[in-house]
């Protein structure tokens, strides 16, 4: 069945223009000789249209049909003649426009392209409308009154296309979208997992990415403050287009992906692309104080040169954000001190083989000597000048912790098991 807008318009113009015989006559003689005047519309939208120039030149049966089933229904929808269209009672006189849209919007022809297209096709029909009128007219009076009344009818069709081909593009390009995010999901979650694009459109998607091997990747992942009060899916969403503005604004490709608890992103570059993500993050953040970056904790991890290799750098990613310490809140693992790492990476086992510290040497001012000593590479005099105490307050300290945990803090090894055991904590 017509849509409710196209029988309206239809059935409305077909009664005005049947009153107007001169207006009949233009419309009827039109259509006698519509098939002359495609290739001079066509050649009209690809002068004034240099975007759409290389779509027609590689379609043009295409575009000469789409042109023709254009002009038909400019001229057939006023008629009162039902078969003039040489369409059934259920087809819309506009559907060739809304499958145009749809064409567009998956090659990619952005819609203010499409909608000038059509623009510039209407200026040539009028054109042909007025020479017609202008000749087919027997006196002034009746010329100028047609002519205001086509007009009218021209003005109301271009709306009426506007309508079905805005609506159509809209709604294709939302499903082409949701499409995208679902592959984007599925290419993000097998890479994370080790595994490469399978299909084409996969393939497709990391090679215009930069995601393949050869290239320096790396992975990002980054959380919102849970102690922050802010709407959380709105939050996901905002961080995930930030991500993709310092991606787009350094020139870098990669995927962002909105997940339930994080957005990760997989980055591409040519060098050294953890740090150099990780600066523009930072500039980013640094130039908007208000800015979604600035209320999230980001772990960079280490760069991968395959694909099978992001896995390591997601875990990593993952470590360098959930790392505590006097860090920003931008962290590149790079950054991270690697004993620390070791630290908070050790396993069970790990664990059970550090020592066990009391409660007195994982507090100050026990604690507090251990890290200082270490700082001063076991040098009693530096160590005490840091923390402005007498050297005998230090060396009073360390035999406290030698005596509470059986290990010597001023022997290289022990010290290294207790610093490493007070950061396992």
């Amino acid at each position: 069945m017509l849509s409710t807008e196209v029988a309206a318009f239809q059935t409305r113009w077909a009664l005005r223009i049947d009153a107007d015989p001169l207006a009949r006559q233009v419309i009827a003689d039109l259509w006698r000789h519509r098939e002359e005047h495609i290739r001079p519309v066509l050649e009209l939208a690809r002068a004034q249209n240099p975007i759409l120039d290389p779509v027609i030149q590689s379609e043009p049966v295409e575009m000469t049909q789409h042109i023709a089933d254009h002009f038909s229904a400019l001229l057939a929808l006023p008629s009162a003649d039902a078969d003039r269209g040489g369409r059934s009672a259920d087809v819309s006189p506009l559907d060739f426009v809304a499958r145009h849209a749809v064409r567009r919007a998956q090659a990619g022809v952005p819609l203010r392209a499409v909608l000038q297209a059509y623009r510039s096709g209407h200026r040539s029909f009028w054109a042909i409308m007025c020479a017609r009128i202008d000749r087919l007219a027997d006196a002034p009076a009746a010329g100028m009154r047609t002519t205001m009344l086509l007009s009218d009818y021209c003005i109301d069709y271009t709306d009426l296309i506007s309508v079905v081909l805005t609506d159509a593009y809209v709604a294709e390009e939302g499903s082409l979208a949701t499409e995208r995010a679902r592959v984007t999901s599925t290419v993000v979650e097998d890479l994370l997992r080790g595994k490469g694009p399978t299909r084409e459109l996969e393939r497709e998607l990391c090679e215009r990415a930069g995601l393949v091997d050869g290239k320096s990747m790396v992975v990002v992942v980054a959380r919102v403050n849970e102690k922050l009060n802010v709407d959380t899916r709105r939050a996901w969403r905002d961080l995930a287009t930030a991500l993709e503005s310092v991606l787009s604004a350094n020139r870098f490709g990669g995927l962002v992906e909105s997940r339930s608890d994080e957005v990760v992103a997989i980055v591409a570059g040519e060098f050294q692309t953890g740090a150099a993500v990780t600066r523009g993050i930072r500039a980013v953040v640094a130039t908007a104080e208000r800015s979604v970056l600035a209320t999230v904790r980001i772990g960079v991890g280490l760069d991968a040169e395959t694909l099978t290799e992001l896995p390591g750098s997601y875990a990593e990613a993952r470590v360098a954000l959930e790392l505590d310490g006097d860090f920003p809140p931008i962290r590149h693992l790079r950054e991270v001190d690697v004993q620390a790492y070791l630290a908070y990476t050790a396993d069970n086992t790990a664990r059970r083989l550090l020592p066990a510290l009391p409660a007195e040497v994982t507090s100050s001012p026990l604690a507090d000597t251990l890290a200082a000593f270490a700082a001063a590479s076991l040098n009693v005099k530096q160590c005490a000048r840091q923390l402005e105490v007498h050297t005998n307050t230090i060396y009073y300290r360390l035999n406290r912790v030698q005596k509470l945990t059986g290990l010597d803090p001023r022997r290289f090894g022990a010290l290294v098991q207790l610093t490493i055991a007070m950061q396992a904590r």
